[in-house]
C-alpha cells in the first residue's frame, strides 16, 4: 500500500487503517473495469488520508473534480469527464463540503442518475459524507457493497445492464416472473396467436420483471405491448405509457419518464379520467422531486391531492400527504412535514392500511431521527415493524430492523445494532433485495 504522510498516519487510529486497507483491496478489483464507487467518510483525518493515498497510488491516473456550484451537479460531472478523462483514467469526485441542506437532492440524483453514468462507462470514485451515504443507502439500489468498508460499491464491467442480475438469484418472485417469460416463449411460436392474449401476457411479463427489477426487461415489454394497441385504446394506451414512465425513471431516464407521463396526463384529461390524472401529477411531481426542483415538486402533489380530495380517494390522499411531507423535510421544516405525515397516519387508519401506517411510522421515525430525538425514533420504528410482523411483510420488517439498528449505532450499543443489521439482511438476502442489502452495509 503507498506510503502516507507519516504525521498523517499517526494521526489515524486502527479502524481508519483498516478502512484505507480495504480502500485498496477495493481498487484492486475495480482496477480493470468501469465503475462508481461510493465511500462514506466521517472524519476529517480520513478524509484527508485518503485524498493523499489515492494521489500517491495513482500519481498519473486520477484527476480530482471540483466545482463551485452547490448542490453537487452531476450533468456537470459528466461533460467534464467526457471531456478531460482518457482510459484508465479515473475522477474521484469529492463532496465532504457540500451543504447538508442539499444532501436529499445529491442522493437522488446519485441514483436516478445511475444509468447515465453506467451508460457512459465512467470510473468516478466519489468521498461522501457518511450522514449522505445513509441517505443514498435508505433509497438506493443495484450498488453492490463492500462489506469491511462504509461505502457502496457498484461493478458497471458488464457489456449491458442485461448482466446485472439480483445478488441472490432465489428472489421468490424471480420464479414467477421466469415462468411468465416461457409462457410468452412458447405463446408466440403459435402459429394463431391472438393479439388480445399476446398483449395480456406481454403486460403481465412488465410488470412481473418490475417486481424483480428487471427494468430493461421491463421496458421492452411495456414497449412492445404498446406496439399492439390501436388508436381507440386511449386509456390502456395512457395506463402503458404511464407504467413506462416509472420504469424509466428507476433506470435514471428522468427526462424521457416526464414526456410519457405528460402525454398520459394529456389523455386522461381528454377522456375525463380524474384518477389517471391524479396518479400522473403525482409522478410528475416525483420526477421533479428527483431532480431537486421541490416548488415544482410541490406544484403537482398539491394538484393530485386535490383531484383525490375530490374524488373521495382517501388511500390517495395519504400517499400524497406522504409525498409533500418528504418535501417539508428536505426543505427544513421539520413541523411540517410531521403534520403532512400524521395527516397521512390519520388516513390510513380510518381506511385500516397497516401496510400504510407502517410506512408512515417509518417517516416520522426518520424525522425524529434527524431532529436527534432518539427514544421518539425508536418507538415509531417499533411500531411500525410490530405491524409488518403482523402482516408478515418481510421487506418491511427488514427496512424497520435496519433503522432500529442506526439508532442503537447511534446509542453506543453496537451489539444490539449488528443483531438488528444482520437479521435485516438475512431477510434482503432472502428477498433478493439488493437496496436493502446495500442498505444494511456500513
Amino acid at each position: 500500500m503507498p506510503s502516507l504522510d507519516t504525521g498523517i498516519q499517526n494521526l489515524l487510529g486502527i479502524g481508519d487503517r483498516l478502512r484505507l486497507k480495504a480502500l485498496n483491496t477495493l481498487l484492486e478489483l475495480v482496477s480493470e473495469k468501469h465503475f462508481l464507487v461510493l465511500l462514506g467518510v466521517d472524519s476529517p483525518r480520513l478524509r484527508q488520508a485518503m485524498r493523499e493515498y489515492l494521489k500517491n497510488k495513482f500519481p498519473e491516473n486520477v484527476q480530482f473534480y471540483t466545482q463551485k456550484h452547490s448542490p453537487f451537479d452531476l450533468t456537470r460531472l459528466v461533460d467534464y469527464y467526457t471531456n478531460h478523462i482518457k482510459p484508465p483514467d479515473f475522477l474521484i469526485a469529492d463532496l465532504w463540503d457540500e451543504e447538508e441542506q442539499h444532501y436529499r437532492v445529491i442522493a437522488d440524483n446519485l441514483i436516478f442518475y445511475r444509468g447515465m453514468l453506467a451508460t457512459r462507462r465512467m470510473r468516478v470514485l466519489f468521498i461522501l459524507p457518511a450522514e449522505l451515504l445513509n441517505m443514498v443507502q435508505n433509497r438506493g439500489y443495484e450498488f453492490h457493497s463492500f462489506s469491511s468498508f462504509s461505502h457502496y460499491f457498484h461493478d458497471l464491467a458488464a457489456e449491458s445492464e442485461n448482466n446485472l442480475r439480483p445478488l441472490n438469484p432465489e428472489h421468490p418472485k424471480r420464479k414467477q416472473y421466469q415462468d411468465k417469460l416461457q409462457e410468452l416463449h412458447e405463446y408466440e411460436q403459435q402459429p394463431n396467436a391472438s393479439p388480445l392474449i399476446l398483449r395480456r401476457i406481454l403486460l403481465e411479463t412488465a410488470r412481473r420483471a418490475e417486481d424483480v427489477e428487471e427494468f430493461k426487461d421491463a421496458e421492452t415489454m411495456y414497449r412492445r405491448y404498446l406496439n399492439l394497441l390501436n388508436e381507440n385504446q386511449r386509456e390502456d394506451y395512457a395506463d402503458a405509457i404511464d407504467a413506462l414512465g416509472v420504469i424509466l425513471g428507476k433506470r435514471g431516464k428522468l427526462d424521457e419518464a416526464l414526456k410519457y407521463f405528460r402525454e398520459a396526463l394529456d389523455i386522461y384529461r381528454e377522456l375525463g379520467e380524474r384518477s389517471g390524472e391524479a396518479v400522473c401529477l403525482g409522478n410528475i411531481g416525483l420526477i421533479f422531486y428527483n431532480r431537486g426542483e421541490l416548488n415544482n415538486a410541490m406544484k403537482h402533489y398539491r394538484e393530485a391531492l386535490d383531484i383525490y380530495r375530490k374524488l373521495g380517494e382517501r388511500s390517495g390522499i395519504a400517499s400524497t400527504y406522504n409525498n409533500i411531507g418528504r418535501i417539508f423535510k428536505d426543505r427544513g421544516e421539520p413541523d411540517e412535514a410531521i403534520k403532512n405525515y400524521r395527516e397521512a397516519l390519520d388516513i390510513y387508519r380510518e381506511l385500516g392500511e397497516r401496510s400504510g401506517i407502517a410506512s408512515t411510522y417509518n417517516n416520522i421515525g426518520r424525522i425524529f431521527k434527524d431532529r436527534g430525538e432518539l427514544n421518539e425514533a425508536m418507538r415509531h420504528y417499533r411500531e411500525a415493524l410490530d405491524i409488518y410482523r403482523e402482516l408478515g411483510e418481510r421487506s418491511g420488517i427488514a427496512t424497520s430492523l435496519n433503522n432500529i439498528g442506526i439508532i442503537f449505532k447511534s446509542h453506543g450499543e453496537l451489539n444490539e445494532a449488528m443483531k438488528h443489521y444482520r437479521e435485516a439482511l438475512d431477510i434482503y438476502r432472502k428477498l433478493g433485495e439488493r437496496s436493502g442489502i446495500a442498505s444494511t452495509y456500513n
